[in-house]
């Protein structure tokens, strides 16, 4: 997750920078932690809960049935049982031959939480800072769990973006405006409280 936003443009700023870098990196500051704050509050809004936030699915694939992430809890597992279906005895033990054809049927008769219910909180976990550095501000937006880079990074998987998570990159995206916002902002009180004094 490593995108880069560069602003451009505002000459009196960068020009402070360079000869009195302390009086102008209170307003960088300022512009660049409301920045982040703005990109972290996107990232970590979850999209609508779909049918992968509920019990009942089955597998396209296997045909069997399938877990379900509830959100804040974890991972719910299905406990499921195999039962023969109609017809009479065959040969092998426990199962039924209806003209010639085994049938069986897998039943779901509950979920349990693995891992005893303990979820990364990945909406939670998004965490914007502002750094100081030499005569430059950072902006830092990143998440510490497990799966943060498979559902909103780059790494993202293509069912998440289905599902409409949003990257890093896209709330970056999504906040240019108003980060060119802030900035010019911090350039103008910059200008009325240094330069008109």
């Amino acid at each position: 997750m490593s995108d880069v936003l560069e602003i451009k443009g505002f000459d009196e700023l960068l020009k402070a920078l360079k000869e009195s870098p302390k009086k102008v990196m209170p307003y960088l500051k300022k512009a660049m932690t409301l920045s982040v704050r703005l990109v972290q509050e996107r990232v970590a809004e979850y999209p609508p809960a779909t049918e992968a936030n509920q019990p009942g699915r089955i597998s396209m694939q296997t045909h069997k049935p399938m877990g379900y992430y509830e959100r804040g809890r974890g991972w719910w597992y299905p406990l499921v049982t195999e039962r023969t279906l109609g017809g009479k005895m065959g040969k092998a033990q426990g199962q039924i031959k209806s003209k010639g054809i085994i049938k069986k049927s897998t039943n779901v008769k509950g979920y349990r939480l693995a891992g005893g219910g303990e979820s990364e909180m990945l909406g939670r976990s998004w965490d914007a800072q502002t750094i100081e550095q030499d005569n430059a501000i950072l902006g830092v937006v990143g998440n510490n769990t497990s799966y943060a880079d498979y559902v909103q990074g780059d790494k993202q998987w293509r069912v998440h973006k289905a599902r409409g998570w949003l990257t890093v990159d896209e709330a970056l995206s999504m906040s240019e405006d108003e980060i060119h916002e802030f900035f010019g902002q911090a350039a103008d009180e910059f200008i009325k409280n240094e330069l008109t004094k």
